[in-house]
């Protein structure tokens, strides 16, 4: 009998015909698939391509990524929160200023010589820093739309006048 069952499965797995050699590759292959399995328990691990370094530095690229974003919108909202604060102080002094134009205004149309023609010396030296504002800042003059002439410097384009005689 044990002859008989021995040439049963000398028969199956006939190395010779391409059914055997099929079985014989498939049986190796799960052999050695489960003796990798089993030292990849014991702790060997099969990386022949380096995939666990690859995704080491993958992964560290990432991490650096995310610390660059995060410090990015640290510096970010930083920045916005001093725009808004200098926004608030701008808001602060033109409300100021219009509060003191709005005094002086009011102060000059009830002067005694509010109604009296002004000097001609004097108009002509107001015409002359008006004309000084208006070409370093042309944005403030509504009829004079024409480019601020170049500072090239500072202090030398705007010229200061003399103080107004009282």
């Amino acid at each position: 009998m044990t002859r008989a069952c021995g040439s049963a499965l000398t028969r199956t797995f006939n190395f010779a015909t391409p059914f055997g050699g099929l079985m014989a590759a498939v049986m190796l292959i799960a052999i050695v698939g489960l003796l990798i399995m089993a030292a990849g328990g014991l702790g060997f691990r099969f990386d022949p391509f380096d995939r666990a370094v690859r995704r080491a530095d993958h992964a560290e690229a990432i991490a650096a990524a995310a610390t660059s974003n995060a410090l990015a919108r640290t510096i970010e909202a930083s920045g916005e929160r001093d725009t808004a604060a200098r926004v608030d102080v701008v808001v602060r002094q033109i409300a100021a200023a219009d509060r003191a134009v709005f005094s002086l205004t009011s102060e000059a149309r009830i002067a005694l010589d509010a109604k009296d023609p002004l000097d001609p010396e004097r108009a002509r030296r107001l015409r002359d820093v008006d004309h000084q504002l208006c070409s370093a800042r042309p944005a403030i003059c509504p009829d004079r739309p024409s480019a601020s002439l170049d500072a090239d410097g500072g202090d030398a384009a705007l010229h200061l006048g003399r103080p107004p005689a009282l």
